[in-house]
């Protein structure tokens, strides 16, 4: 894996597991066998803690 891509994760190898997981809160995004495996999948997460998702409302119509 690209170094730059994988430095937003922290990897972390438990009990044969691995866990891809947020840096900065912790939040575990995936946890895999493979190292490979944990960080694909990872790096297609957002983290729901640090980065929300940014919605926007459409504008309410005035029913009168």
């Amino acid at each position: 894996m690209d170094p730059d891509r994988t430095s937003r994760l922290a990897m972390h190898l438990l009990h044969g597991w691995w866990i891809a997981s947020c840096p900065d809160c912790g939040y575990e995004f995936a946890c895999r066998r493979d190292q490979e495996a944990a960080e694909r999948a990872g790096l297609r997460r957002r983290c729901p803690v640090c980065q929300p998702a940014t919605e926007e409302t459409p504008p309410t119509e005035d029913v009168a």
